[in-house]
């Protein structure tokens, strides 16, 4: 699919600034869920509650059903976007640690672009290909990409991540069809439930050993938002904006995610900002205008 011809309305950019405010504020808030779970219990209630809940408000919406030739590619993008993407990064991050997880996130939209690219499907104006390039440096700047290691310990980690920022960019690209096709609401129902029955293997037995019953009300007030927010909400605007917008362009806002998480750890965690913060928070905000120009 080529890249739509004008500007992407001004829903589309509403939308993907939520998705990244959520995105950003999920590990702050998942600090409190991760005390009572491992990383495969969450993205078990991930994917198992968010699946029932995006496939009823298809229901509601009266989204277009599947049709058998849908099945497959769906199941595709589930792999791609849910089931691989989201253990990847949960034993990635185990392993590799925070700084490094977010240096190699910022990858996505590069990737993303090459991904497109490669396949044919966009052919992005140079401004928005310098745009990404200089929200990934704002977003380095405020990582300390310095910090990046590659120590013996963390290189599995670090390729686990790598391989997750692939996977995610191989699904913002290959989606826009099928979600042109059956709407934003319907495929991302389906996506979602395709996701969880794939990662069971890996979620189920992680899910039977949390001791629910010890788990404290801020544990489940955290897991509620990281259900609705950084799931089924950030999932279905990412869908509808890819409906509408590039696939280079929804990756480029993920320049946003750390500077989110970063003022979430002020207001919230109490983190002192820093000169690095608001540097890179010019940098990022630029790059992003730049590109959607």
């Amino acid at each position: 699919m080529s890249d739509p011809k004008g500007p992407a309305p001004r829903s589309v950019h509403a939308a993907l600034i939520v998705v990244q405010v959520l995105f950003g504020l999920w590990p702050v808030v998942g600090k409190y869920a991760m005390a009572y779970l491992s990383p495969a219990a969450l993205v078990g209630v991930r994917t198992l509650v968010g699946a029932p809940i995006l496939l009823g408000l298809a229901g509601l919406v009266r989204a277009p059903r599947p049709t058998r030739q849908d099945l497959l590619p769906l199941a595709g993008l589930a792999f791609l976007g849910i089931s691989l993407n989201q253990i990847l990064y949960a034993e990635g991050l185990k392993r590799a640690g925070a700084v490094n997880a977010v240096v190699l996130t910022a990858l996505i939209p590069v990737i993303t672009l090459l991904v497109g690219m490669a396949l044919g499907r966009e052919s992005p104006p140079w401004s928005r290909r310098l745009g990404i390039l200089v929200a990934c440096l704002g977003v380095w700047i405020l990582v300390g990409a310095e910090r990046f290691e590659l120590r013996s310990d963390r290189t599995l980690g670090n390729l686990l991540i790598l391989s997750n920022t692939t996977s995610y960019a191989l699904y913002l690209v290959l989606a826009r069809p099928t979600i042109a096709r059956l709407g934003p609401i319907g495929s991302i129902g389906w996506i979602f439930l395709f996701g969880a029955l794939e990662a069971l293997p890996f979620t189920g037995p992680a899910l039977w050993a949390v001791p629910w019953a010890e788990v404290p009300s801020q544990g489940w007030w955290a897991l509620g938002f990281i259900i609705l927010g950084p799931t089924v909400a950030t999932y279905f605007l990412n869908a509808y904006a890819l409906r509408f917008a590039p696939s280079s362009l929804v990756a480029t806002y993920i320049g946003l995610q750390p500077l989110v998480g970063a003022l979430g750890a002020v207001v919230f965690l109490g983190d002192a900002p820093s000169l690095r913060t608001a540097v890179a928070a010019v940098v990022i905000v630029a790059g992003v205008i730049w590109a959607c120009r």
